[in-house]
C-alpha cells in the first residue's frame, strides 16, 4: 500500500515529524514508523489514503480492484479528521505571538489588515526605542494534508506592502549530510514591520500588500498568515529551558544501562568517554544539553546551539545529526552537577558501570587539558553584537 502512496501523501503520515528525503527514503521510514510508532490512528490514515489512491485510479482503469489491500484494516474504525486536513505552522522558538492579524489561509496575491490602536502603540514604542522587540511577520508554508509544516518560500517570492517592496535575504541551501536527503533551504519569519504606516493620520492603520511568486507548473500550493509577535532572545529560551532538566537519577540510570548493554557481549565496556567539551564552540559545556530522541550521552551547549539557530534555523544535532528542535531539548542533570565540580582544566570524563565517573588523564597522568582554555566561555554571548560570517553557508 504505501508504496503506491505519492510523495505528497507518504509525508502526511509524518505528524510532527521529519517529512523531508525522496520516497524510497520517506517509505522505508514509514515501514519503521509502522513497526515502532503504531496506532489505530495511523493505520486508519493509510487505509483512507489508499482508498483515495483507488478511487483515482478506478477513473483511468475501471478493471481495477481498489478494495483488496484496504481490507486489511476495512475494520478499523474512522477517526475525524476535519483538525488534521488543516495545516499548522510549526512553532518558532524565538517569536511569542502576541495577536493574529491574519490567520493562515491560502496564499492569495492581495492582502491587507487593520492594526489596532494597542499594536499600534507596542511598534511605535519599539521603534523609538530600536530594540526589534515587537515585529510583524508574514510567515509562509506549504499547504499539505495534514499535520505540522515549517516555512518554505514559493519559487522567485517577491513581497510588497504599501507600495513597497519588501527585500528578501534568501539563505542558501543546507549541504546534504546523508544519502538521499533532499536540500533544505531555511525561510525564517519574514519581518515586514519597517514598511508599516503607523502615523496617526492614517486611514484607521490599515496596511496593503502584494505577493508574486512563479509557479514553474509545480502542483504545490502555499498558505500564509502575518502575527503581531515579540522576539526572545536566545537568553529567555535558556530560561524556558530550565523547566526541562532531566534528574541526575535518570541520567545516572541511563549511563547504567549502556554500560550494561554490552556485558553479555566478547568485549566488555567497562567505561564510557564524555567530553566537557561543545562540539560547536569548542569551549566548556556552560548548559550541558541534547535532544529528546538522541541516544548518545554527549552534550553541547543550549546557549551556543540556540544562537547558531537564530542565525541559520537547521535545529538538526551537531553530534547524531538528528532533528532536535527547541521543543525537545532537555538538559543533562548530571553533567551539569560534574561541570560544576570537576576543574576547570578537565575537558573529558569516563563514566563507570557503577554511575560514578572520573576525570580522564593523559599517559603522564596528568589531567587532558582543552587547547582552548585560554578562551572565557563568558565571552561567547559577546559576539552576537560582532559582525558573524558563517563559513558553512560556503
Amino acid at each position: 500500500m504505501l508504496k503506491s502512496f505519492r510523495v505528497v501523501d507518504l509525508r502526511a503520515l509524518f505528524i510532527g515529524k521529519e517529512k523531508k528525503g525522496l520516497k524510497g527514503d520517506l517509505i522505508r521510514r514509514a515501514i519503521q514508523l509502522i513497526q515502532n510508532e503504531c496506532s489505530q490512528e495511523l493505520l486508519t490514515k493509510i487505509n483512507d489514503i489508499y482508498n483515495f489512491r483507488c478511487q483515482q485510479q478506478a477513473v483511468t482503469n475501471p478493471r481495477a480492484s481498489p478494495q483488496i489491500l484496504s481490507m486489511k484494516i476495512a475494520d478499523s474504525t474512522p477517526s475525524p479528521c476535519s483538525q488534521d486536513s488543516d495545516v499548522k505552522l510549526m512553532a518558532f522558538p524565538f517569536h511569542q505571538t502576541l495577536d493574529t492579524l491574519i490567520d493562515l489561509t491560502a496564499l492569495k496575491p492581495d492582502f491587507s489588515f487593520t492594526l489596532s490602536e494597542t499594536q499600534r502603540k507596542q511598534l511605535i514604542t519599539n521603534k523609538k526605542r530600536f530594540s526589534g522587540d515587537v515585529q510583524v511577520v508574514i510567515r509562509i508554508c506549504y499547504t499539505e494534508s495534514v499535520g505540522v509544516e515549517d516555512d518554505q518560500y514559493p519559487p522567485e517570492l517577491f513581497i510588497f506592502v504599501n507600495q513597497q517592496m519588501m527585500p528578501l535575504q534568501v539563505a542558501k541551501q543546507i549541504r546534504v549530510r546523508k544519502p538521499g536527503e533532499e536540500p533544505r533551504r531555511p525561510c525564517p519569519p519574514i519581518n515586514i514591520t519597517s514598511l508599516l504606516r503607523l502615523s496617526p493620520w492614517d486611514n484607521h492603520y490599515t496596511q496593503s500588500g502584494f505577493i508574486t511568486w512563479r509557479d514553474r507548473g509545480n502542483v504545490k500550493s502555499y498558505s500564509f498568515a502575518v502575527y503581531l509577535v515579540r522576539v526572545l532572545s536566545a537568553e529567555e529560551l535558556l530560561a524556558q529551558l530550565s523547566s526541562s532538566v532531566e534528574s541526575v537519577e535518570c541520567c545516572r540510570a541511563r549511563v547504567c544501562e549502556k554500560l550494561c548493554t554490552g556485558q553479555d557481549s566478547e568485549v566488555a565496556t567497562t567505561g564510557l568517554r564524555v567530553s566537557l567539551v561543545c562540539p560547536l564552540a569548542k569551549t566548556r559545556l556552560r548548559v550541558p544539553c541534547r535532544g529528546s530522541g538522541c541516544a548518545h550521552l554527549q552534550c553541547f551547549d543550549a546557549l551556543t546551539y540556540v544562537e547558531l539557530n537564530n542565525m541559520k534555523p537547521t535545529w538538526m544535532c551537531p553530534v547524531c545529526d538528528r532533528p532536535a528542535p527547541f521543543t525537545l531539548l532537555t538538559i543533562d542533570g548530571l553533567l551539569s552537577s560534574i561541570l560544576v565540580t570537576a576543574e576547570e582544566s578537565v575537558v573529558e570524563i569516563e563514566f563507570l558501570a557503577d554511575g560514578s565517573w572520573r576525570s580522564v588523564k593523559d599517559q603522564h597522568g596528568n589531567a587532558r587539558r582543552s587547547p582552548q582554555t585560554e578562551l572565557s566561555v563568558t565571552s561567547l554571548p559577546s559576539l552576537a553584537a560582532a559582525e558573524i560570517i558563517d563559513l558553512t553557508l560556503d
